[in-house]
């Protein structure tokens, strides 16, 4: 807030060769990434609580999730007050949307095979798959519905992936 900053940027860009020398065309896109980052990270810039608890809204259609990150998942369900069900264990999830709850079970991985990346966000699969030491093509954008090598199968046979999102 202009009143009481938390943050300061400043962009300089010395001898820009791509997209002309205006900060419309070569800071200002910088200053985007850092921007949105910042403000996707501090819940307090959101502003006040909305007035409607959002399992009130919630009960009119449930929120559908991707599969992903445990800690992440968490984070949201718990600040969104969304109910969930199952098998919380783990650090990896698949969940499901049902009509009253979101329910959660356990997707292990083992090193040396490749994981389920099938109902993840992009940065969750590619956190997984590279993990493995593969290289990864993404085709689309969204939601993984796709991925060229089975799960399970060995890593170490396959260097190169593709999956498709949707």
């Amino acid at each position: 807030p202009a009143e009481s900053p938390r943050y300061s940027c400043i962009v300089v860009v010395h001898n820009p060769t791509i997209g002309g020398y205006y900060g419309s065309a070569v800071a200002a896109p910088v200053f985007k990434e850092l921007a949105d980052k910042i403000y996707s990270t501090e819940l307090e810039f959101h502003g006040a609580p909305m007035a409607v608890d959002s399992l009130t809204l919630a009960n009119k259609m449930m929120p559908i999730s991707k599969s992903g990150s445990a800690k992440e998942l968490f984070t949201v369900f718990k600040t969104l007050n969304i109910p969930t069900n199952g098998d919380n264990s783990g650090d990896w999830l698949t969940t499901a949307t049902n009509k009253n709850d979101v329910s959660l079970t356990q997707r292990g991985t083992t090193p040396g095979t490749v994981p389920n990346v099938v109902g993840m966000g992009l940065q969750d699969a590619l956190y997984l798959l590279e993990l493995e030491g593969m290289i990864v093509k993404v085709i689309g954008i969204g939601t993984v519905k796709s991925q060229s090598i089975p799960a399970g199968a060995s890593s170490k046979n396959s260097k190169y992936i593709t999956i498709e999102l949707s």
